[in-house]
């Protein structure tokens, strides 16, 4: 019985140990990200960042989400241009994050946190990727952090072209 208990101590006691050696950094690069783009979050009601409203944002949530109220599922809209493929957008049908968007009642809400969502994601793919090329996580974290706040990603963030 004491061995088993013993065991059982170990066994709980290592695995916190590495649950909080393993989720430390990105739990702080989630954090970063957080703080870094919260305007994403917080401004006004009415703002919407860039272009994003005009071209790819919410008219395209409202098309969508028109198209799937009358029970059909929207492949193109040809109101852009020669048109393009509605599933195959950013925020189509099929893809499992823009299910978000249906929980909100603001579709402005719902393109600000899937930005920040695909954001969030991206800072974390970009350490676990260093991290299995076998980089220390100090340099992981460094690495995502410097991936998801250059000025190429800020520069998207501002202007609005979140499908890039």
């Amino acid at each position: 019985m004491y061995c088993s208990k013993f065991a059982l101590q170990s066994l709980t006691s290592y695995t916190c140990s590495m649950f909080r050696k393993k989720l430390f950094f990105p739990l702080i690069l989630l954090l970063v990200i957080s703080i870094a783009y919260r305007e994403l979050i917080t401004a006004p009601r009415e703002v919407i960042f860039g272009e994003s409203l005009v071209y790819w944002g919410y008219a395209n949530e409202v098309i969508k989400e028109n198209i799937l109220r009358f029970g059909q599922l929207g492949l193109w809209d040809n109101q852009v241009g020669l048109g393009y493929s509605l599933i195959g957008h950013q925020g189509p049908q099929f893809y499992p994050p823009f299910w978000l968007s249906f929980f909100f009642p603001d579709q402005v809400f719902a393109i600000r946190y899937l930005a920040l969502l695909h954001l969030i994601l991206g800072g974390l793919a970009c350490y676990y990727l260093l991290r299995v090329l076998r980089i220390n996580s100090f340099f992981s974290f460094f690495g995502g952090l410097l991936y998801i706040l250059n000025t190429y990603v800020q520069s998207i963030v501002v202007n609005g072209f979140f499908a890039e």
